[in-house]
């Protein structure tokens, strides 16, 4: 039996001395003692005191509140006990708070390094960091979106090495860790994400392609159902993405060489592509759902879309895109048209 004791005492020794238990022990029996050494001392010439009555005077004077309803009158209640509780307890208080603070402080600094597990759903993840102005300007997009402007976003890497504090004013959560890897995406919460973007690490290298596409097959082994945009340096890579099962790939180096050509030869182009591309000003650019009764022809879709004061630029079906089609072109509930306006329609109904 003493050897049962002996071995469930060594086990439970770091518990029941931690600092919590240490300071709701001390303060427990600092609380009784008090109560009752008020009771002992001063019920001689207040008969009429209770319990309740002492460790309420108890309580009042260890958080030097001191409502002043009670108070010793005796000298062995006032030095003896009156005069230690109030030492004792202002102690016991401080720290108690301190042990509050550093929880705190702890729990922040764990967030702002990446080292806390996260517990988010139906949010954006962002991997890799590419520097704070990309990084806020991507933010900034996302969150210029109705639909997406209550959405958390959180930010996976590897190298950053904890949070800039304007990503904390805007809110952005983070993960540190190898991306590639499924314990860091698990940490990510990537089963209940809405959406992964996977960005270049640095857009001028080519390899960096080779380090996203390591990522791309994690992410849809893990979660195929998650929609993931991919960042590709090298558009001869694209393909890779595509087998990956990644929904979008996006080459920035081809797209803009393409605006440079078309700026050249069509003047002003940059600055209608930048404004319907942004969501933080001027019109922009949707994919809405269609929703009607059988097919119907491109053109009744058309007129309706242009009755919401949209203009529409095509359709999409299955992964295909039809800009400008002949306008007896069918249309059917399921396929979604490109439009351009002022606020994203929630669909395009006839």
């Amino acid at each position: 039996m003493l050897r049962v004791i002996s071995l469930l005492l060594k086990r439970g020794r770091k518990a029941l001395f931690s600092d919590w238990a240490r300071a709701l022990a001390i303060t427990a029996v600092l609380f009784i003692l008090s109560a009752a050494g008020f009771l002992y001392f001063e019920s001689g010439v207040n008969p009429a005191l209770t319990w309740s009555d002492a460790f309420w005077w108890s309580l009042i004077s260890m958080t030097t509140v001191g409502y002043g309803d009670f108070y010793p009158q005796t000298m062995g209640g006032r030095f003896l006990v009156g005069l230690p509780t109030v030492l004792f307890g202002v102690a016991v208080l401080g720290y108690c708070l301190s042990m509050v603070a550093t929880i705190l402080i702890e729990s922040r600094s764990k967030d702002v390094r990446g080292v806390k597990k996260v517990n988010l759903k139906d949010h954006t993840i962002i991997i890799n960091y590419c520097g704070l102005d990309r990084m806020m300007g991507v933010v900034s997009e996302i969150r210029g979106d109705e639909n997406y402007r209550d959405s958390s976003i959180l930010l996976v890497d590897m190298d950053l090495e904890s949070l800039p504090e304007e990503l904390i004013e805007m809110s952005i959560k983070f993960v540190r860790g190898n991306p590639s890897r499924e314990a860091t995406l698990e940490r990510a919460c990537l089963g209940s994400a809405a959406s992964v973007i996977i960005m270049a690490r640095n857009m001028h290298d080519p390899a960096s392609d080779g380090q996203n596409l390591t990522v791309a097959l994690t992410v849809e082994k893990m979660a195929p159902s998650v929609r993931s945009v991919v960042e590709c340096v090298d558009p001869d890579n694209a393909p890779f993405f595509k087998r990956a099962q990644c929904d979008s790939v996006v080459c920035i180096s081809e797209l803009s060489g393409n605006l440079l050509v078309q700026e050249l030869q069509d003047p002003g182009v940059q600055h209608f592509i930048s404004e319907i591309l942004s969501n933080s000003w001027g019109q922009r650019f949707f994919l809405s759902p269609v929703k009607c009764s059988g097919e119907r022809p491109y053109s009744d879709i058309a007129a309706r879309a242009s009755e919401m004061e949209l203009l529409p630029m095509g359709f999409s079906r299955n992964g295909e895109y039809f800009i400008n089609p002949d306008r007896k072109t069918s249309v059917a509930q399921g396929d979604f048209i490109m439009c351009i306006g002022r606020e994203r329609p929630s669909e395009v109904a006839i």
